[in-house]
């Protein structure tokens, strides 16, 4: 039942990444032992170090984003599914944000791990067309992470309203209160909406990793 609801032998697709998951999971053996020994999720998420990174997505790794879209069930607001090509159209579409998010920590890295591509509706407003994030980073703060990178910048590109829909599935209840937790507002049954210059920044353990050069592609 574990290993079913890690998707880890599924098959949809091929990134770079999965040529390493023998270390992933000797890492991740290692911050289970190492999570035993605090008394706080807090602190244990603290000592973890971690490291998060956005940029728009690239030829390096649309491979890995439609992987994500594909394989993505639990932690996936709309379940929409994109193959390698449309993931490369929408990448050079002036009409969508792109992020694509990172993580590491002092026991490995994560890799890509998380999903946002928002489209533009108007001068004013963007739509969370997808946002997901893989299993592996469950209750690690990337969530917060992911979305304090999102409003800050769709901020920088002068938009003011982030508007959201969840849809739901058999399989991502789970996060069917995350708009209403990060802020958001419902304005009418699974749509939601915030105000960009009202967000607050949501507490995470993720340090940002950023240059000038990554912020000017955005």
């Amino acid at each position: 039942e574990y290993l079913q609801y890690c998707n880890y032998f599924e098959a949809i697709s091929y990134a770079s990444a999965d040529g390493n998951r023998t270390g992933m999971y000797q890492a991740e053996f290692a911050r289970r032992q190492s999570q035993t020994s605090y008394g706080s999720l807090d602190g244990y998420l603290q000592s973890l170090g971690m490291e998060g990174r956005v940029q728009p997505f690239s030829s390096d790794n649309f491979a890995r984003v439609a992987q994500l879209t594909q394989r993505s069930n639990q932690f996936n607001l709309r379940t929409v599914r994109y193959t390698q090509e449309e993931i490369a159209r929408i990448a050079k579409s002036s009409q969508y944000l792109t992020l694509a998010f990172s993580l590491k920590d002092k026991y490995g890295d994560y890799g890509l791990v998380a999903v946002a591509i928002l489209e533009k509706k108007s001068v004013t407003e963007v739509f969370i067309d997808t946002w997901l994030m893989s299993c592996r980073v469950f209750k690690r703060g990337m969530e917060e992470f992911v979305m304090n990178c999102m409003v800050r910048i769709v901020r920088q590109h002068g938009f003011l309203l982030i508007n959201a829909q969840y849809l739901p599935t058999a399989k991502n209840v789970p996060v069917k209160d995350i708009y209403t937790k990060m802020g958001f507002t419902e304005i009418q049954e699974n749509w939601y909406c915030l105000k960009t210059n009202d967000y607050q920044q949501q507490k995470n353990f993720i340090k940002e990793v950023r240059n000038d050069e990554e912020d000017r592609s955005f």
